[in-house]
C-alpha cells in the first residue's frame, strides 16, 4: 500500500503501519519559548530591581505570552518603575493588570507581551524590603526568603513540537487522533532567594546572661554587708622564740629591745 495514497486511509480500512529500530529512538523537542533567570541587582541601599528574561525561539513566528507575577507583602513594589524590553528597545505591554498587596495578602501583577521571533524579552520592576516583626521570622531567616516562580503562558502555534507531513495533516485532520488546534503551554522560572533586614535573634539571650551576671555580682555584695557580723579581734600573742629573734635583730641594729 502507498501511505501517501489518500483512499489508504479510507474509513472502512485499516491499516497498520509499524516501524522498528535497532536502539530505541530519542525525539528531541525544542521549547518555542524559556524563561532563562530571574534574578535581583541592587539599585541602591534600600531600593532593589527584580529581572525577569523570557525568550522566544521561534524562527518567524511571534508569541502572545501572559506573564504573571506574585509578590509576597512583605516586598513594597514601585509599579511606576516598571520596564518592558526587547532587544534593547522599551516597548508597551497590551495589557497591565495590578492588584496591590492588602494587610498580608500578596501583590499580583499580570503583564500581556507580544514576543518577536528569535527575541528576548526583560521585564524589570524595582521594590523596596520591608521590616518585619520578629514573630513574622521564620525558624532560618539568615538564609533568605523564596519568591514564587513567575508565570509565563502562552498560546503554542499549531506546527510546534509536531511531526506531521505538511498538507497531509490538515487533509485527514478529522481521521485523526491529532488535535491541530492550538495548546495552552505554561513555564515557570527558579524560585527567586531574597534576603531581609534580620535582627540579631541571639541579643535577647545576651542581655539575659548580662543581667543575670550584674544582678548575681550586686546582690552577692549587698547579701554579705548585710549579714557580715564586724567584731574587734585582738592580737594574739608572739611566742618566745620569736621575740627573742626580733629582740637580737633591734640589738644589730642599735634598737632598743622589746
Amino acid at each position: 500500500y502507498d501511505l501517501k495514497d489518500p483512499a489508504t486511509f479510507a474509513a472502512s480500512s485499516r491499516v497498520n503501519v509499524a516501524l522498528k529500530w535497532s536502539a530505541p529512538p530519542v525525539w528531541g523537542t525544542r521549547p518555542l519559548f524559556t524563561t532563562r533567570s530571574q534574578h535581583t541587582r541592587t539599585r541602591s541601599q534600600y531600593t532593589r530591581e527584580v529581572h525577569t528574561l523570557v525568550h522566544n525561539t521561534h524562527g518567524s513566528q511571534g508569541v502572545t505570552a501572559l506573564l504573571m507575577l506574585t509578590v509576597p507583602w512583605y516586598l513594597r513594589l514601585y509599579v511606576h518603575t516598571l520596564s518592558v524590553s526587547t532587544r534593547g528597545r522599551d516597548v508597551v505591554p497590551s495589557y497591565v493588570g495590578y492588584v496591590p498587596a492588602q494587610g498580608r495578602r500578596p501583590h499580583l501583577l499580570e503583564l500581556l507581551l507580544q514576543l518577536p521571533p528569535r527575541s528576548t524579552t526583560r521585564v524589570t520592576l524595582s521594590f523596596e524590603r520591608a521590616l518585619l516583626t520578629w514573630t513574622d521570622y521564620p525558624p532560618d531567616p539568615n538564609h533568605g526568603f523564596y519568591i514564587a516562580s513567575a508565570v509565563v503562558t502562552a498560546m503554542m502555534p499549531i506546527d510546534v513540537n509536531q511531526t506531521l507531513v505538511v498538507g497531509f495533516a490538515t487533509q485527514f485532520a478529522n481521521r485523526t487522533p491529532l488535535s491541530l488546534e492550538r495548546g495552552v503551554s505554561r513555564v515557570y522560572t527558579p524560585p527567586l532567594l531574597i534576603s531581609l533586614p534580620t535582627p540579631d535573634f541571639s541579643m535577647p539571650y545576651n542581655v539575659i546572661c548580662l543581667t543575670c551576671t550584674v544582678l548575681a555580682v550586686g546582690f552577692g555584695s549587698l547579701h554579705n554587708l548585710l549579714t557580715r557580723r564586724f567584731t574587734v579581734a585582738q592580737p594574739a600573742p608572739a611566742s618566745r622564740l620569736v621575740t627573742c629573734l626580733a629582740n637580737i635583730l633591734r640589738r644589730m641594729r642599735g634598737v632598743p629591745p622589746l
